[in-house]
């Protein structure tokens, strides 16, 4: 294999890594904005998950994981806050006049759980984290389809948020105003 090979071959791995520290530089300058405001501090928390998500995931598709398994530690639960952030940010620019609802800490509920699944993956031993990992690249796997469940939970997690945030704009007669690019 020639090094442009080699090159062409890493290069999504580099981009994945590349992505994932431009998140953590962007959540590190949210930090240095002065006054720093609530939206500040949420944006710093979601560019860290996202990062370290990103960095997890180039981990996975450099084949690096199968050595350091648990650089995944708290995939799942990282994936799960960011719905709740993603919330929040959103929140805090299409409504800023209004207060986060004041149920907010139950839409933490859902990382919550995932903080076990998070722990079961801590307590089982390195032997046991790489069969795991490996089996989520072999098809009819018995771990890939709870692996699979969680991370639909994730998807369901957001979608079901976002829809929180529409019907509350929808209530509030802004859904044609902040319709973006579905204008």
């Amino acid at each position: 294999m020639t090094a442009l090979e080699y090159i062409l071959n890493d290069l999504p791995d580099y981009f994945i890594f590349f992505a994932g520290g431009y998140a953590i530089v962007f959540s590190a300058g949210q930090l240095l904005v002065t006054p720093r405001r609530r939206a500040n501090w949420n944006l710093a928390a979601l560019f860290s998950c996202l990062g370290i998500v990103l960095w997890q995931t180039g981990i996975i598709t450099a084949g690096a994981a199968f050595r350091v398994p648990l650089a995944l530690a708290f995939h799942v639960t990282l994936m799960f806050m960011l719905s709740p952030l993603l919330f929040f940010a959103y929140h805090l620019v299409i409504l800023p006049e209004e207060a986060l609802p004041a149920r907010k800490a139950l839409l933490l509920l859902p990382t919550a759980c995932a903080v076990t699944a998070d722990a079961a993956y801590l307590l089982i031993g390195s032997d046991e984290r790489i069969r795991l990992i490996k089996d989520l690249f072999v098809v009819g796997a018995p771990h890939v389809v709870f692996v699979k469940l969680l991370f639909i939970g994730a998807a369901a997690q957001i979608s079901v948020y976002l829809g929180f945030l529409y019907v509350r704009l929808r209530g509030l007669g802004k859904v044609d105003e902040h319709m973006g690019i579905l204008n």
